[in-house]
């Protein structure tokens, strides 16, 4: 069996026990770090989430408002659909409000009666999701491709596919029947603008991404990700600030609805964990290496010490061994700031001295 020295055993001891408190602090400081860097990841994507979802609420309600009152427009409700004052009037709302792709007024059969720049007049509607939720009430829909208007409107400048959103509602004459349906195609490009704009009014963190997600989790921003599922996490369900899961930490924010709409988006805000707790990682790390250095810095002073307590126990060996093979004029140390060693010399040096008297 292989003996280690009184010294060995005690450096060995010391080193060990600092290097064991230092990782365990260091991890449990770390520990900490991470959770706050968590808390503080998670409420700057709650408030950017927060305000995205606002922004855009307030402008979807607003271009729904406008498309209604323009709906209660005397020119409208009297039931003249063909009345050149009302195209005069939507073309001044489409010259006021750059988003607008499309505008015009189709009667019950689904026919458009007047339309902007004469685009889809005297076409059917009638199998569009638009024109047969107009009839029932206020209507603003998931963005598509333009169908219809795929050669009539200008592509975007890259070449992609115009994307619209739909805003409808029906026109009512005093009697209260529907007697037509008023409906306007905004530009997606709009809402995107509106997100991208809200996100940079926040605090944005690193390789943060902002979704739109519709009532049935699929993605419908940015374009790389759209018609992709977002799985919705549990904390997220249960309406808390944000949650964290294996991929990212995120905060969901519901889009307020524009009035009498069934319109149901999320805005969804979030930031790769890996990313979020890279200072986290970091500062362990860094906590990790000078543990690592203080041990180490501890290793040489536990050296010292176990020298300076082992010496006079390896003088007291010594001198036994001394004793062992008859050696006259043998000493043991007699002083020691340990009271014990000190005993324990003076008691041996006693005990040798009757023995050679003998």
């Amino acid at each position: 069996m292989l003996k280690a020295s009184l010294r060995s055993y005690l450096t060995l001891w010391f080193t060990g026990l600092s290097l064991l408190t230092l990782l365990v602090v260091g991890v449990y400081v770390g520990h900490i770090a991470t959770e706050q860097v968590k808390q503080a990841s998670g409420s700057v994507l709650s408030n950017a989430a927060r305000s995205t979802a606002t922004l855009l609420g307030m402008q979807l309600r607003e271009r729904q408002q406008e498309i209604y009152l323009l709906s209660r427009d005397p020119l409208l409700v009297r039931g003249d659909l063909d009345n050149p004052d009302i195209l005069r009037s939507m073309e001044l709302r489409s010259k006021s409000r750059a988003e607008y792709a499309w505008m015009g007024v189709a009667d019950t059969e689904g026919r458009v009666r007047q339309a902007v720049d004469g685009v889809l007049l005297n076409q059917s509607v009638k199998a569009r999701p638009w024109f047969q939720a107009g009839l029932r009430g206020p209507y603003t829909g998931d963005p598509h491709e333009a169908l219809l208007l795929a050669k009539m409107l200008l592509s975007n400048a890259n070449g992609e596919p115009l994307c619209l959103i739909d805003f409808a509602t029906p026109i009512i004459d005093p009697d209260g029947r529907v007697i037509g349906v008023l409906g306007a195609h905004a530009q997606w490009s709009w809402v995107t603008s509106i997100v991208e704009s809200a996100t940079l009014r926040t605090d944005s963190t690193p390789d943060m991404q902002v979704l739109i997600v519709n009532q049935d989790g699929v993605i419908l921003y940015p374009k790389p990700l759209a018609g992709q599922q977002q799985t919705m996490s549990r904390d997220a369900a249960e309406g808390r600030a944000w949650s964290v899961d294996e991929e990212y930490v995120s905060s969901v924010a519901p889009v307020p609805s524009p009035r009498d709409s069934d319109l149901s988006w999320s805005i969804v805000v979030r930031q790769p964990l890996a990313s979020a707790l890279r200072s986290a990682h970091l500062l362990l790390y860094k906590l990790l290496g000078l543990g690592v250095l203080a041990a180490l810095l501890f290793a040489v002073v536990a050296y010292y010490l176990a020298r300076n307590l082992s010496r006079p126990i390896e003088q007291l060996a010594l001198a036994a061994r001394q004793v062992q093979t008859h050696r006259t004029g043998v000493s043991f140390p007699l002083h020691h700031s340990v009271r014990e060693i000190s005993q324990l010399g003076r008691s041996l040096q006693s005990m040798t001295d009757s023995l050679l008297g003998k």
